[in-house]
């Protein structure tokens, strides 16, 4: 069953992503925003004591197909790709999820923008993030740590939005 679900922040990410060793811009798909191949994700962070990076987390996909009412913009603005994001979505979500997802104290992540392969014309999907380089412009705030993995240390970079459900 789908849930009215409010979502609402504004990041800033850098227009120039890598996939597969290869740059590409934002600015450069030239399809409407949002649209089934083009849109941005959130995610819901759970808590998990025992792990380094501190949340499992779930991802939801802001589409065209389940946005109600209200605004989702992307704007560029000097090589950063502005997400502007005030609207209402008919959210669904998996029956072990439910609790989490209910839970007003329940912290949620920009997750990225989510772009198909065919108007890329890459072999894969792309779906460039906050990570890093991403800015809070409006939302909840930053969480920033670093843990120990078996590639070295990796360091985290979570941009806090509000969702409320």
């Amino acid at each position: 069953m789908a849930k009215l679900t409010k979502v609402n922040f504004k990041i800033s990410i850098p227009d120039e992503f890598e996939l597969d060793e290869k740059k590409y811009l934002i600015s450069s798909v030239k399809e409407t925003f949002p649209s089934e191949n083009f849109y941005p994700q959130i995610k819901l962070l759970i808590p998990e004591e025992d792990s380094k990076s501190r949340y499992k987390n779930v991802s939801f996909n802001l589409s065209p197909d389940i946005f109600k009412d209200g605004i989702l913009n992307l704007a560029l603005d000097n090589n950063r790709a502005i997400i502007e994001c005030d609207a209402s979505f008919n959210i669904s979500v998996r029956p072990q999820f439910q609790d989490d997802f209910d839970n007003p104290d329940a912290k949620w992540s920009f997750n990225g923008i989510y772009i198909n392969h065919s108007i890329l014309g890459t072999e894969y999907d792309a779906s460039p993030d906050g990570d890093t380089n991403g800015e809070l412009i409006s939302g909840k705030g930053v969480e920033e740590f670093s843990y120990q993995a078996r590639v070295g240390t990796v360091n985290v970079k979570l941009l806090l939005i509000d969702v409320s459900t």
